[in-house]
């Protein structure tokens, strides 16, 4: 694994626009830094722009393959469907971490916000399964898949905004957090499984044209 990561984080500088991705990584994670102190007891918006930032890294390594000296290399089924999703384990870990004990120290205040840290963690491991699977079928089948996450991400929120997707349930917060984390690993196998399943297939002419534009 220590191999794999090593492999997947050398990719990175073929990748397309490396300084202007690393920066929306960082807005990303200084948004969702933000969003987290201001609102994020009531909102998992916050946790989401952290983990998301870690997606640029997987956007990286992935539009590496647009490289000459990629295409040419024997790792190039790995590069598309491997390295990227890979490199994004110690950073999900972390922000999975982190999140978790300042959403613990909101639901330590009372036993309504006990409840809703819990189902604000299992909306954010919905909303973070939902990304992962996208991620691994939206090169290849871009419109289509991009509405469709759209339309499934907009039902997490709105039944948390409602209550929470799981409401009234009795799950404690370690239950809530550990569902989340169970559903990121299942994306992220999802996504390595799809990536594969639709590897030969010719990547999307949308996507294409804007990735192509991201090299000029």
């Amino acid at each position: 694994m220590i191999k794999e990561l090593t492999t997947a984080y050398k990719l990175v500088r073929y990748g397309l626009r490396i300084k202007q991705q690393t920066f929306f990584a960082i807005l990303f994670a200084v948004l969702g830094i933000v969003f987290e102190i201001l609102i994020g007891e009531e909102t998992p918006l916050g946790a989401i722009y952290i983990i998301l930032s870690g997606m640029f890294l997987y956007q990286m390594i992935l539009t590496s393959d647009l490289s000459t000296l990629v295409q040419s290399s024997p790792y190039k089924k790995k590069i598309q469907c491997l390295y990227p999703v890979v490199s994004l384990i110690p950073w999900l870990s972390v922000s999975m971490v982190i999140i978790t004990i300042i959403h613990w120290n909101f639901a330590k205040k009372s036993e309504e916000a006990y409840a809703q840290q819990a189902n604000l963690m299992i909306t954010l491991g919905l909303i973070m399964f939902i990304t992962l699977v996208y991620f691994g079928i939206c090169y290849k089948f871009f419109i289509i898949s991009t509405l469709v996450m759209a339309f499934s991400i907009m039902l997490p929120m709105g039944a948390f905004a409602r209550g929470g997707v799981f409401a009234d349930n009795g799950l404690s917060f370690s239950q809530g957090t550990i569902i989340a984390c169970i559903m990121v690993v299942i994306g992220s196998v999802l996504c390595i499984i799809l990536t594969n399943a639709f590897y030969r297939r010719d990547i999307s002419k949308m996507a294409l044209r804007n990735l192509m534009r991201n090299m000029k």
